[in-house]
């Protein structure tokens, strides 16, 4: 929640007066409706440890629009690790996200959209 993309969008739903729970590694906002979770998306172990608040709110929404691009170069010289940490990111980490997102806000205790 410090720069780019989840920036804006975290600043565009403060404005319009919705309740933001920002999670990462770092946080530059400060607001009263705002508060931040921290979590290192490339963590597999912390990703699968995380779990989501209980709420008082009658809707949540889950937006995961964190990524990753990963080192830019010529096909062959990238090291395997590379990938893992780019996959763990991009894909399997906002996977697990969701999964726990819906184990802790079921359907038939709050309404919820992905």
């Amino acid at each position: 929640m410090s720069s780019g993309i989840g920036l804006a969008l975290a600043n565009e739903l403060l404005k319009n007066n919705f309740t933001v729970v920002g999670i990462g590694r770092k946080n530059s906002i400060r607001h009263p409706d705002f508060s931040f979770l921290e979590l290192d998306l490339q963590n597999q172990k912390e990703v699968s440890e995380f779990r989501f608040p209980e709420t008082p709110f009658s809707e949540v929404l889950l937006i995961n629009n964190a990524g990753i691009i990963g080192d830019i170069l010529p096909a062959g010289e990238l090291s395997a690790d590379h990938f893992q940490r780019v996959m763990q990111f991009n894909t399997i980490s906002p996977q697990i996200l969701i999964n726990q997102f819906i184990h802790t806000y079921l359907p038939e205790k709050i309404k919820f959209m992905l």
